[in-house]
């Protein structure tokens, strides 16, 4: 998170499509008490500031904060540097719940060391079919996902645009493609230039308020 950019995002670059899509993952230990969100935003109510939750990055944290937001939580923020550190605590039950990304929980959450009670995501994920979405779960205020897209330099010709926009919304539903993004926890994501710009838009927008929610301070 910066306070300013060297360059504008919006309209210094020619936009030519999305690629795919993850959400972040609300997990908990495997062997915890807790089943579903409703299981642990009962505990979390009852135990007020004693409860604490981990955060290794900041779409973890803005993930967690909107959940808390949403239930009235006042769960207490550890932080952590590496993800390997803080899946340890929530193992040994120092901390109660986290967000991460299913790149790296997949395989804890096959093994059942970890399990999911909800993704960060509005809309459910086809290649997260046993994870309920945010949406679903009672978390309405969350719809937080990475996505991956496309851009070129300003002046781009608009022919050049166009093959590529046909070009990788080709590849982004190719049946391979869609074989290596599950084994990842994404979805292909195809779109196209203007869809693309309006995404940047609503998103720098809402990251401007979930700075603010998070209590995030921005870099110089």
């Amino acid at each position: 998170m910066f306070k300013k950019l060297a360059f504008d995002p919006i309209n210094d670059f020619e936009h030519v499509t999305t690629l795919s899509k993850l959400p972040f993952i609300l997990i908990v230990s495997g062997d915890s008490p807790y089943k579903s969100v409703a299981d642990l935003t009962e505990y979390l109510k009852q135990q007020g500031d004693k409860a604490s939750y981990a955060s290794a990055a900041n779409t973890g944290l803005v993930s967690s904060e909107l959940y808390k937001a949403n239930f009235g939580l006042t769960t207490v923020e550890v932080k952590y540097k590496d993800a390997g550190t803080m899946l340890n605590d929530l193992w040994g039950h120092n901390v109660a719940f986290a967000h991460l990304d299913p790149v790296t929980a997949m395989a804890h959450l096959k093994s059942g060391k970890l399990r999911a009670l909800a993704t960060s995501s509005k809309e459910c994920f086809v290649s997260l079919p046993d994870i309920p979405s945010a949406g679903e779960a009672g978390i309405t205020n969350s719809d937080i996902i990475g996505w991956w897209s496309v851009h070129m330099p300003k002046g781009t010709p608009k022919p050049i645009l166009d093959q590529l926009e046909a070009l990788f919304n080709q590849i982004a539903i190719d049946e391979e493609t869609k074989k290596f993004l599950s084994h990842l926890g994404s979805d292909p994501f195809p779109g196209n230039s203007q869809m693309l710009k309006s995404l940047l838009v609503k998103d720098t927008k809402a990251w401007g308020e979930y700075v603010k929610l998070a209590k995030i301070e921005p870099l110089s």
